[in-house]
């Protein structure tokens, strides 16, 4: 199993890059790729801060990973909420993925953020 980083998943999603966008496209085809939550965040932060991506649009391309039968997420249930409340909520990423691990696995969260404690406390 491989470990890919930002820039290899995001040449994959975007194939904006002549050269390694097929290299990115035949990696992540090539075997079992496994990405760390780490990784999926950082993905999250780039699209919407470099590429201005909107929500809704990063919300679509996350969902071609998630399709990928061969890709791994450290955390599939973590993912999918964390993912689903990006698009439908306005919390950064990071606060997204808090929220999915109380709801998911009943983490206790200690936040100052008013938006993040109104959702847990729903």
């Amino acid at each position: 199993m491989k470990i890919v980083d930002t820039n290899v998943i995001l040449r994959f999603l975007l194939q904006d890059d002549e050269k390694q966008s097929p290299e990115s496209l035949r990696i992540i085809e090539s075997g079992e790729i496994f990405i760390p939550n780490e990784v999926f965040v950082e993905v999250i932060y780039v699209l919407s801060s470099v590429y201005k991506f909107t929500k809704e649009d990063i919300y679509d391309v996350v969902q071609v990973l998630l399709n990928e039968d061969n890709v791994i997420f450290q955390d599939n249930d973590i993912i999918d909420v964390a993912i689903s409340t990006y698009a439908n909520e306005r919390l950064d990423i990071v606060d997204c993925m808090l929220y999915a691990y109380k709801k998911c696995e009943n983490y206790a969260i200690e936040t100052f953020d008013k938006r993040l404690k109104r959702l847990i406390n729903g």
